[in-house]
Order: C-alpha cells, then sequence, then structure tokens
C-alpha cells in the first residue's frame, strides 16, 4: 500500500482533472434579507417557481424579489409572478452571471456566477448559489487574498480553498446547501472580477487538494499574518495535526499586519485577572504582570495560574494571541505580532514567498508539513468519491473525466 500510494503521488502531483461539478453556497449568510433585486448580467435566465411556472428573463431585466408572508414573491417592472416557496433562476450556459443588490437591509451589490436559489429559512429569505466548483474556488481566493498578488499565491490559494471546500462541503447541508459565504466557512463576496490572473490560476490547479499521510483531506487552515511563525493548532482548537505544526516564518514579519498595539492599565489587567479565577498577589505593581513570548505559547502565565491565551484575544479584541505584556508606569503595553489564529497558511507571508520566486507547491509544504498536493484522481483511486449535493434536490459524486 504504501508503494501504491507513493507511486500515484508522484504519478498524480502536478496532474490537473476535469471536474465538472458544483456546490451549493449561501450567500448573503449573514444578512436577514428580505427584498433585493435579481439582474441578469450575462446572458438569459429561465425562472421557474415551485418547479412549475417558467419564464425567461433577459439579460439587464430588474427582477424584484420579497419575503411575503411565508412566500417568495416575484415581480418585474411590469408583470407580477405571483407567490412561491421555491424559486430557481437557472442561465441557459454555464457563462451566465447576475447581480443581487438587496434593498432591505440596503447592503452593497454583489455578483455571482451561474444559478441561484431562493427560498425561506427561519423566517427569512433563503439565498443558494448553484456554482461550478472552480468560479466559486475563483471568488474565494480574490475575497480571502486580494487581487494585487503574485500568481504562485494564487495558485496556493486556490488548492487551499478547494481542500477546505470538499472537506467541509457538507457543513450547512441542513440548511439546503453546502457551505456558506461567511469567514467561518469561506469569504465568498462576490465572482472573481478584478484580476483574470486569480481565475487562471484557479483553472491551473483545478482538481488538486492536499492530503496528510493517511489520505485524508487536511484542515486547511489560514490566517492573515503569523507574525514570524506559526501556531500548533492545539493551542489554537485543542486537536493536535501532525500537519499544522509551529513553524519560524521569516517572509511575512515586514508585511502590513506583522504588527500591533495595545495600551492597558495595569488595574484593568489585574481586574480582568479576578474575573478569570486567578489569586492576584497585594500588592500588585505592574511589572508583575509583565508577560513574555519569544515563541509561541498556549496560555498566560501569572505567579503559577494560567489563562489560555485564546481566551484573552477573545476577550480583549486583540488581533493575535502572539504579545507580549511590559510594564509602563501604570501602564502595560501589549505588542502584539501578526493578525488572526496564527494557524496553516500566514497569507502575508505566502505573498512574500510568491514574489521571492517560490512556487506554489514549496508554500503549501512549509506552511502544512508532512502533506502532499495530489490530484483528485488519486484521492480516487484510494477512496469512495467525495459527494456534493447537486440543485436543486439530489446528490452526485465528483466525475473525473
Amino acid at each position: 500500500m504504501a508503494l501504491r500510494f507513493k507511486l500515484f503521488i508522484v504519478c498524480f502531483i502536478y496532474i490537473s482533472v476535469s471536474v465538472s461539478q458544483r456546490i451549493n453556497i449561501g450567500i448573503y449568510s449573514e444578512s436577514n434579507v428580505k427584498t433585493f433585486v435579481f439582474t441578469p448580467v450575462k446572458g438569459n435566465y429561465e425562472f421557474t417557481g415551485d418547479n412549475s411556472v417558467k419564464n425567461i428573463i433577459l439579460q439587464n431585466d430588474v427582477i424584484y424579489i420579497a419575503l411575503l408572508g411565508d412566500s417568495v414573491n416575484i415581480k418585474s417592472l411590469d408583470k407580477n409572478f405571483g407567490n412561491f416557496g421555491d424559486v430557481y433562476f437557472i442561465g441557459e450556459n454555464n457563462s451566465c452571471s447576475f447581480k443581487i443588490k438587496p434593498v432591505f437591509p440596503d447592503i452593497n451589490t454583489r455578483e455571482y456566477e451561474n444559478d441561484l436559489r431562493v427560498t425561506i429559512l427561519y423566517k427569512k429569505l433563503l439565498l443558494v448559489n448553484h456554482v461550478e466548483l472552480e468560479n466559486y474556488i475563483a471568488g474565494v481566493v480574490e475575497s480571502e487574498g486580494g487581487s494585487k498578488a503574485h500568481n504562485e499565491y494564487y495558485k496556493s490559494q486556490a488548492i487551499i480553498c478547494r481542500t477546505y471546500a470538499l472537506s467541509n462541503f457538507d457543513r450547512h447541508v441542513s440548511e439546503g446547501f453546502n457551505l456558506c459565504d461567511g469567514v467561518h466557512c469561506q469569504a465568498y463576496k462576490s465572482k472573481c472580477h478584478k484580476n483574470p490572473e486569480i481565475y487562471s490560476s484557479t483553472i491551473s490547479t483545478k482538481g488538486l487538494i492536499i492530503v496528510d499521510t493517511t489520505l485524508n483531506l487536511i484542515t486547511a487552515a489560514f490566517h492573515s499574518n503569523c507574525g514570524g511563525m506559526t501556531a500548533n493548532c492545539e493551542d489554537v482548537w485543542l486537536k493536535h495535526l501532525s500537519y499544522l505544526r509551529s513553524v519560524r516564518d521569516p517572509y511575512c514579519t515586514g508585511s502590513f499586519n506583522a504588527t500591533w498595539q495595545k495600551t492597558i492599565t495595569a488595574d484593568q489587567w489585574k481586574v480582568y485577572l479576578k474575573k478569570s479565577n486567578l489569586t492576584v498577589t497585594e500588592p500588585a505593581k505592574a511589572s508583575d504582570f509583565n508577560f513574555y513570548q519569544e515563541i509561541r505559547k498556549a496560555n498566560y502565565e501569572y505567579n503559577g495560574q494560567t489563562i489560555p491565551l485564546k481566551r484573552i484575544r477573545t476577550d480583549w479584541g486583540l488581533k493575535s494571541t502572539y504579545f507580549t505584556l511590559t510594564a509602563e508606569g501604570n501602564n502595560l503595553i501589549m505588542k502584539g505580532r501578526g493578525y488572526g489564529h496564527g494557524t496553516g497558511l500566514c497569507q502575508e507571508g505566502a505573498m512574500k514567498m510568491a514574489e521571492s520566486g517560490i512556487t506554489y507547491d514549496k508554500i503549501i509544504k512549509f506552511y502544512y508539513t508532512n502533506t502532499y498536493t495530489i490530484s483528485l484522481r488519486a484521492l480516487e483511486f484510494f477512496k469512495e468519491p467525495v459527494q456534493i449535493n447537486t440543485f436543486p434536490t439530489d446528490s452526485t459524486k465528483i466525475n473525473i473525466n
């Protein structure tokens, strides 16, 4: 088995496959959308209400969609199509795209590709983008990584985002979609439209994913900036994973989010420690609370007592857990490094690596130790095909052509 695995790693590590599959993404998931405008931007759409009433929506037509009691009301400028439980807008081909402008609440317009489903969930409109997997990945890469990085960074981010999507595709299945557009899944704020190199980088890595030594898709965690050292995952999420190990990262230390600072009073900190059930020795000087991290730690330490740094980060709204506390008079100066949880790929570090000529496969290997970048075809050789829900109701396997 080990030899067989190694042979397929060699054969498939750089091979891209054709994965003609779609994924269902809940969009505007963090908003209570009750009314919005739908406009085809590219191509015409077929509108279907409750799988029976069908109408053609032409490019640039304006369609108003509103929550009306327990129904979805659809109307144009000159026609009320009626009220429905389920509504589908299906593009005439795979290159179609549309814009959505929420009216209540008033939120920024977004543009997405492929199809849209509208129904009701928890007394609000549920919007689900039924989108080609690679279109979704490109949109996530742009939403998460911006539009001004090097191609090798975009390739690494695309593989990471694809891995994350496939390993978490059933996170919201009970709600009628696979993933949402929020950061706790992956940010997906629009189609890829600012930099065509993002899409080409995504397509050039089509079908590539990251697995661990047991052939399981990895937890492809990433963050903005690690401050010079990534974190062990168990210091963030308790569970130990062999590939999410702390590594020194010299590439991100000069980047925008590499450092931060916050000043608090020693009295504020003392009150916080007591509320956290720590015993504070009185009288306490500000310098008694000094704390240093030459390498990343999991806990703040005071007189043999500890508080998890991740709790401190949450309680104080800090950018990271990688900070020192130093007394200045009656104040404590928090000097921090990095932005985010610190586990996995450091985006600003990876961007700098790419600018320095380091290729995407080496970037991935640097941040995710003991992993392999392989194709879905290689994974299917050893395991059952990944399942993804289709639109609107049934399910199918990823097809490897």
